[in-house]
């Protein structure tokens, strides 16, 4: 395998990693915030952080990646808000299953919408990594007899929204900088978080839940948290991303998607006190395996090298 596409991995294994501690700062600041002030304000640093670069690269704006990047913030607002709204109206773990989609589809979406394919050594890492990571979600709950799992229909149809749209705002973004004129990450970052803050604005204000008060008197723990979310996971994770799957293509970001399930079960147990039980190690494993095989499965050459040798 080259040198370049193993770094383009190791570039999604990081993001994997800074986005696998999201879920539990998120948590940590819901104590104080309500999740829409929440989204205001993680988006609103990220679209600060990143407006100094969107000047920089100002003039290599084109109406086409403008547009795919005004497609990828909206495409990402309505993944954000389903997510929170199919949490609130429904367990975790509910949520977990249906979240194990969200990397078939976009393996799916990519096949339909670019040039990307799957080959044989791939699609098995990659089928490999789904079943890691319904053993590390759905084993538990079968082990503690929980055989019979409660139906949340409009936490699916939230979560559901979530599972097709993350993927094509993931795909937008690609193609913001992909066009003749590519328009940096960043630059795609402050368009897609601008249009998520505001989105996020304007709802908080026409239902009432923005909130600002709970916000001057938190914890500077939960203002930590909000930061971290907005940077590391806003930026800096959305950013790597973004450019290891326009590299490794689907099937590896697929199976680094669930080995950040994985990662993100693991904080859950050192930092939550949380249990893991041995099915779940053993689904970590697989996981692990699965990444691997894709990763080997890499072809020398990948067909974007030559389209983004000077990324």
């Amino acid at each position: 395998m080259k040198k370049t596409n193993k770094k383009y991995f190791w570039y999604g294994l990081i993001a994997v990693c800074l986005g696998a501690l999201n879920a539990p700062v998120i948590k940590h600041a819901s104590s104080s915030i309500n999740p829409v002030t929440i989204n205001f304000l993680r988006f609103s640093v990220s679209a600060l952080v990143t407006f100094p670069f969107f000047l920089y690269f100002f003039k290599k704006l084109t109406p086409k990646n403008i547009t795919y990047s005004l497609l990828s913030g909206f495409t990402l607002f309505f993944a954000t808000m389903g997510f929170v709204n199919g949490v609130n109206l429904s367990t975790a773990s509910y949520v977990a299953l249906l979240l194990l989609l969200s990397p078939v589809t976009l393996v799916f979406f990519s096949i339909k919408m670019t040039n990307d394919k799957v080959d044989r050594k791939r699609f098995a890492g990659f089928s490999l990594a789904i079943l890691g990571a319904i053993l590390v979600v759905a084993g538990p709950i079968f082990l503690a007899g929980n055989t019979s799992i409660d139906f949340y229909p409009k936490a699916t149809l939230f979560i559901g929204l979530t599972v097709i749209t993350y993927p094509l705002a993931v795909i937008f973004a690609k193609k913001a900088n992909e066009s003749r004129k590519k328009l940096p990450i960043t630059s795609i970052i402050f368009i897609q978080t601008s249009v998520i803050a505001i989105l996020s604005l304007a709802t908080g204000l026409l239902t009432n839940k923005i909130d600002f008060t709970s916000v001057s008197e938190s914890e500077i723990s939960v203002l930590t948290a909000i930061a971290y979310s907005g940077i590391m996971v806003g930026v800096l994770d959305r950013s790597l991303n973004v450019i290891s799957y326009e590299h490794v293509g689907s099937a590896v970001n697929g199976g680094l998607v669930y080995l950040g399930l994985f990662i993100t079960l693991l904080v859950s147990v050192l930092v939550l006190d949380e249990s893991l039980s041995l099915v779940a190690l053993v689904g970590g494993v697989i996981i692990l395996l699965g990444v691997a095989i894709t990763e080997h499965g890499l072809p020398k050459i990948h067909r974007f090298n030559y389209h983004h040798r000077h990324h």
